[in-house]
């Protein structure tokens, strides 16, 4: 019995054109593929056919917050936003290697043209992380071994 993949199993590298981005390890990475089927429904057919439709794909990196210096230049290249403020949004790959021979699971999974939509930063009293959450949409997905 295969023993299942684990989270150190797996290594986060997020790159622009210039180089490196967002340095620093993520504890999680969730990539999601949605296919929206369209219906045709036949003349005298009670049954539809299912015609191929839009595939979007999007992800979400999660961390603990270490970029408070540059963090709006990093994501949206702009250290401003607010009523006025023009900027074109960097594009990023981001790549999940999986290292695990032992369980069978080597290969990597590149998520090219990424451009990242939302940004949560969630902090709470104590010694907790100061959380980071940023979603991201893929404009296309790559298989290697």
């Amino acid at each position: 019995m295969k023993r299942p993949a684990q989270g150190f199993d797996v290594a986060v590298a997020v790159t622009t054109a210039n180089g490196p981005a967002l340095v620093g390890e993520f504890q999680e990475v969730e990539l999601n593929i949605s296919h929206e089927p369209e219906r045709y429904q036949p003349l005298n057919s009670r049954s539809p056919m299912w015609l191929d439709g839009d595939v979007e794909m999007d992800g979400t990196l999660k961390r603990g917050f270490i970029d408070a210096g540059s963090l709006l230049v990093s994501l949206f290249g702009t250290d401003e936003i607010g009523p006025g403020t023009s900027f074109t949004s960097a594009r990023f790959v981001i790549t999940a290697t999986f290292n695990a021979p032992d369980k069978g699971l080597i290969g990597r999974y590149s998520m090219q043209g990424c451009i990242f939509t939302k940004l949560g930063i969630s902090a709470s009293g104590g010694k907790k992380v100061v959380d980071s959450n940023y979603q991201f949409k893929i404009e296309s997905l790559k298989e290697a071994s």
